[in-house]
């Protein structure tokens, strides 16, 4: 008998102030069932509704109907539609003694602009945003077989680098020797030729040109963009390098998208032989910095 008069009692209680009353079963509480919202006074501070328009329980928190499943506990957040906004202080992720604006005790991962392994976070603009820069780096070697190659006189041919010993991007062809810059930015480029005369005699201290040469697009002219040269000859012909040229081109260069790139070897007035082995030839190059 206590029971049931206590049930009575409750249910009386929390049924002020509502049109409806609300019923206790054994198993479930079922609110108030409005379409409309009724008032929400600081009187009704604490009050929970079902509202069949919205399918939603809402309480009343003094002045407005709120969805408890999107309220958030009192705080220093400001919510201003789809944003949250921290006015001062700092945030600790998995810390509870941030240190900096924004402090993270572990990983951290961001999304977007399709990031792949050894991405770098670069800012694109004077206001800080930060867009993923993916790494492109190659470095081929040798000649096909590794076999020696000889250039006649006067004669000019493209080196095939033939032995990639990595080729990040995909940026570098095997079967075309060129190298195709994938975003518009600065890239190191470097190259190395070893090469032998082929002939003794007068006027055949000459060494051959080594190109590093450039096709853009729009731009009907190929471009050597830097080259070497050992000018040097003596009337008898005599070795003044030694038995063996090293010629080598290393420096920093800005590339548009879709610039290719490739080496050239002219042998100038005396034939060439060309080292083929990994050791002595080789092409490479890596993006340094995107410019966006």
């Amino acid at each position: 008998m206590k029971s049931i008069l206590f049930s009575i009692a409750f249910v009386g209680c929390i049924s002020i102030g509502f049109a409806q009353s609300i019923s206790l079963d054994p198993n479930s509480l079922q609110l108030p069932r409005v379409a409309a919202n009724p008032a929400c006074a600081v009187a009704d501070k604490g009050k929970l509704i079902y509202n069949t328009t919205q399918n939603k329980v809402l309480f009343c928190n003094g002045s407005a109907w709120v969805d408890p499943s999107t309220a958030a506990a009192p705080s220093n957040w400001v919510n201003s539609g789809n944003n949250a906004v921290l006015l001062n202080g700092r945030v600790g992720i998995g810390t509870e003694a941030p240190t900096t604006t924004l402090d993270i005790n572990g990983n951290l991962r961001v999304r977007g602009n399709f990031p792949v392994k050894g991405s770098t976070l670069v800012s694109i603009d004077n206001n800080g945003t930060l867009n993923w820069q993916k790494p492109y780096a190659f470095r081929a070697e040798g000649l096909e077989g590794e076999a020696n190659m000889t250039v006649g006189a006067n004669q000019t041919v493209q080196l095939m680098f033939t032995y990639p010993d990595y080729n990040i991007g995909q940026m570098y062809s095997v079967n075309s020797g060129k190298f195709t810059a994938p975003v518009r930015g600065i890239y190191h480029i470097e190259t190395h030729v070893a090469s032998y005369k082929k002939t003794q005699g007068p006027n055949s201290g000459y060494a051959p040109y080594v190109s590093l040469v450039r096709k853009r697009i729009g731009d009907p002219v190929n471009r050597t963009i830097q080259y070497t040269k050992f000018g040097i000859y003596t009337e008898d012909g005599s070795d003044i390098f030694g038995p063996t040229v090293h010629h080598t081109i290393s420096g920093d260069f800005m590339l548009e998208v879709g610039d290719v790139l490739w080496i050239d070897l002219n042998a100038e007035i005396v034939a060439q032989l060309i080292d083929g082995g990994k050791n002595q030839i080789s092409f490479s190059g890596r993006l340094v910095m995107q410019i966006f």
